[in-house]
């Protein structure tokens, strides 16, 4: 019976705290948030043409790389050619798979402290048009390349 009383009272807290969370979540963002909102958008844009203009940049390479491989039996500078260049992409590779790592991080926040939230028109009109564009196009078109592979 006393488990039974732990786990109906832990629920009511759990409920309690969910309503509170959620009461939170609807408020309207400050001024503020919304331009951090609208700063972690424009980050996120420009960060993902950058990722996928180096993913496309990444699949040459490995065409390159595959081709280098091919011709590693002729010779014993092509090897070594081979070994300089593969050291190097998996290098560049390590930075890209960071950055990733990075933009997901921010897309997380975004997602977690700026989706779905409402905000005041006011504070939007308010905003540089830079910003406010942002807000107005979120990131439903913004695609980020993954780690493709290891």
């Amino acid at each position: 019976m006393k488990s039974a009383i732990r786990l109906t009272v832990g629920a009511i807290a759990g409920v309690a705290m969910s309503a509170t969370a959620l009461a939170q979540e609807r408020e309207p963002m400050s001024a503020a948030q919304l331009e951090q909102c609208a700063q972690q958008v424009q980050a996120l844009r420009a960060e993902s043409a950058r990722l996928n203009a180096a993913a496309a940049e990444q699949d040459a390479e490995r065409d390159a790389l595959a081709e280098l491989r091919a011709a590693v039996g002729e010779s014993r500078e092509a090897a070594q050619r081979y070994n300089e260049r593969a050291t190097a992409f998996n290098e560049r590779m390590a930075r890209f798979r960071d950055d990733l790592a990075e933009i997901n991080a921010t897309r997380d926040a975004y997602a977690q402290r700026c989706a779905e939230r409402p905000y005041r028109r006011a504070d939007l009109e308010a905003m540089p048009a830079p910003l406010r564009n942002a807000m107005r196009q979120g990131l439903a078109d913004v695609r980020v390349p993954n780690a493709g592979p290891r």
